[in-house]
C-alpha cells in the first residue's frame, strides 16, 4: 500500500511526466518518418500545457525528411504566431508561410503585416535581406 507521500502528485512528479509524454510524442514522429498525421497529434500533445514554445517545434523538426512538409503541419496544427516565424525564418521565400504570417493581425502589427505582404509580390532573389518581424 502506498503512502500519502509515496502516491503524492509533486509538481515535480508532473512535470516529469509531461516530459516523458512529450519526449515518446517526438519519438513517435520520428519512427512515423514524420508523417503528417503523427505530427499534428505530436503537435496537441506538445502544446497541451505550454503553447507554441519554439524549442518544441525545434524538436519536431529535428531528422525530417521533409522539413518543410512537417514544419507545414506543425504550424497549421499549432495555429501560433511564435511557430510560424520559426518557420519563416528556414523558408523565407515560402509564399504560403508569408501569406499566413500576413493573416495573423491578432499577433502582429499592421507594419509588420505590410512588409509581409511586400515580400509576397516580390520575386525570390539571391542574398534578398530577410523579413524582419
Amino acid at each position: 500500500m502506498l503512502t500519502s507521500e509515496e502516491g503524492a502528485r509533486t509538481p515535480q512528479k508532473i512535470a516529469s511526466a509531461r516530459r516523458a509524454i512529450e519526449q515518446k510524442a517526438i519519438d513517435t514522429v520520428r519512427a512515423s518518418g514524420h508523417a503528417p498525421f503523427v505530427v499534428r497529434i505530436a503537435v496537441r500533445v506538445l502544446t497541451a500545457e505550454v503553447p507554441c514554445e519554439v524549442a518544441e517545434f525545434n524538436k519536431l523538426l529535428a531528422g525530417a525528411p521533409d522539413p518543410l512538409a512537417t514544419g507545414g503541419a506543425a504550424a497549421a496544427e499549432a495555429d501560433c504566431t511564435p511557430w510560424w516565424l520559426a518557420f519563416h525564418v528556414r523558408y523565407q521565400d515560402n509564399k504560403a508561410t508569408l501569406a499566413e504570417l500576413s493573416r495573423r493581425d491578432r499577433d502582429l502589427n499592421l507594419a509588420e503585416r505590410l512588409e509581409l505582404l511586400e515580400s509576397l509580390n516580390v520575386p525570390a532573389q539571391a542574398g534578398r535581406r530577410p523579413v524582419s518581424v
